[in-house]
């Protein structure tokens, strides 16, 4: 009983924890420029890219606007972060990887924060 005990308390504190970065993740502006938007990344979500690789894309995205952009390889969710910021206002986002996204990966039971990078009128599909 005491492992289901721990098991059960483990869950619901990473779905906490996801709640919150969820939240966090929805306060960040559509329009926020790229520094914050990496910071932010490499903090609360987890990105891969360095800041000089991912810079330039970066601009290239927001500059075009596209209403349709595509990841292959989502890993922790920090550059589809960033193209959730730099894409048009009211895109469709695709995510491809071969793991379930996010902090609870295979264990999570409903969507986790990267979800939560779409701004209004966005669509996430992961």
């Amino acid at each position: 009983m005491t492992n289901l005990r721990q098991a059960v308390i483990s869950y619901l504190h990473r779905y906490a924890v996801a709640i919150g970065q969820l939240r966090r993740i929805r306060m960040v502006p559509q329009n926020v420029a790229f520094d914050e938007a990496y910071a932010f990344a490499e903090v609360d979500i987890g990105i891969a890219q360095k800041r000089e690789e991912v810079q330039c894309p970066f601009e290239l995205v927001r500059e075009a606007r596209p209403r349709v952009v595509l990841e292959i390889g989502l890993d922790s969710g920090g550059t589809f972060f960033l193209w959730s910021r730099a894409a048009a206002s009211d895109p469709h986002l695709l995510a491809i990887d071969t793991r379930r996204p996010g902090r609870l990966g295979g264990w999570s039971a409903f969507p986790d924060p990267v979800l939560g990078n779409d701004a209004e009128g966005q669509q996430i599909q992961l």
